[in-house]
């Protein structure tokens, strides 16, 4: 596990930042018919969002920083879910295989009740 040497960022600001993305994704409906745009899997315990989506959704909220170097940030911190040097895991969703940031519920819920401030 590889973390640069130059990277320093607050952690408050990388919870908050995970937090922020995940929710946004997760508050976003598609036409009137209220279609989320990610799927629970695995027992109803893991959101998978399409991994464009959350890439566009994270790369918003930063400025002059890497979307890699933070999604790193959340893979070692164990807040997406992937194996090896990935950032996405392959998902079968209405018949099709699509990359997808894999979010584990219940560790989005718990870092959504601490308090930050």
């Amino acid at each position: 596990m590889k973390v640069e040497a130059e990277m320093e960022y607050d952690a408050v600001y990388i919870f908050k930042l995970y937090i922020k993305v995940v929710d946004e994704l997760i508050n976003i409906r598609i036409g009137n018919n209220d279609k989320r745009i990610y799927v629970i899997t695995q027992s109803n315990n893991i959101y998978n969002f399409r991994a464009e989506d959350f890439r566009r959704h994270l790369e918003a909220q930063l400025t002059g920083i890497r979307v890699n170097d933070i999604l790193r940030i959340f893979r070692t911190l164990q807040l997406i879910i992937a194996r090896d040097d990935k950032f996405t895991n392959v998902q079968r969703i209405n018949n099709k295989s699509v990359k997808v940031i894999s979010i584990d519920i219940q560790k989005h819920e718990l870092l959504k009740s601490l308090k930050w401030e």
